[in-house]
């Protein structure tokens, strides 16, 4: 599961989320320290059957498709 979350870390884009606790590029700068943490917090969440609330919460900003509309 480890090489997994490494290669997923390498792929996602470097832009966050202002809910995100630790900025994307910290994360994916240092892989060696936060491979072992993100690898186990998914793990346990498996085994549990349980997605940990902290992380069920989402900003959605929608985007118009024709910038001639009315915001």
């Amino acid at each position: 599961m480890g090489l997994d979350i490494s290669r997923l870390l390498g792929r996602c884009p470097s832009k966050q989320c202002v809910l995100d606790p630790v900025p994307t590029w910290l994360v994916k700068s240092l892989p060696n320290v936060f491979t072992p943490i993100l690898t186990k917090i998914v793990n346990a969440s498996l085994a549990s059957s349980q997605f940990p609330t902290p992380h069920k919460h989402a900003l959605v900003t929608p985007i118009l498709k024709k910038p001639s509309l009315d915001s």
